[in-house]
């Protein structure tokens, strides 16, 4: 059985400082917005087309 090297449950103040530690660029960031845009249009029209059956 494997077994885990990371607790599964963190505190949302464990999970900031996690992401605070890790290097970001402002390239990063774009492309991150730009990927999560693309994902909420995508989920838009997948419920339009759920809808319009």
């Amino acid at each position: 059985m494997a077994t885990h090297t990371v607790p599964l449950k963190l505190t949302r103040a464990e999970i900031r400082r996690r992401i605070d530690a890790i290097p970001i660029t402002r390239k990063q960031v774009r492309l991150m917005q730009r990927a999560i845009q693309e994902l909420q249009h995508e989920n838009a029209r997948l419920r339009y087309m759920l809808c319009v059956r």
